[in-house]
């Protein structure tokens, strides 16, 4: 039988990876639920300006984490993989 605080592990595994495959801030702060608008990001951050330099990334970032981590799983998905099309396939058919 595994430990009870497995799946919590897992779960911190599975948005530790989706947030190193996030390309950007702004991706991890969607993956927490933070809507994109300037506004709602400004308001995210502000609690953590009086913090200097990398301590405020940080301090953010952590309670990023902590969303991901509390919202439901598909959160923990990561950001939607892009498609590599060959140069010769046409989605829409032949030209």
């Amino acid at each position: 039988m595994k430990p009870a605080n497995h799946w919590h592990q897992c779960r911190i595994d599975a948005v530790s990876e989706a947030i190193r495959r996030a390309g950007s801030i702004g991706e991890i702060e969607r993956l927490a639920g933070i809507p994109p608008t300037a506004e709602d990001r400004t308001a995210f951050w502000l609690p953590f300006s009086h913090l200097p330099g990398a301590s405020a990334l940080d301090a953010g970032v952590a309670e990023l984490k902590r969303r991901i981590i509390a919202a439901p799983t598909a959160a923990a998905a990561g950001p939607q993989q892009k498609t590599h099309r060959r140069k010769w396939e046409n989605p829409t058919g032949p030209r």
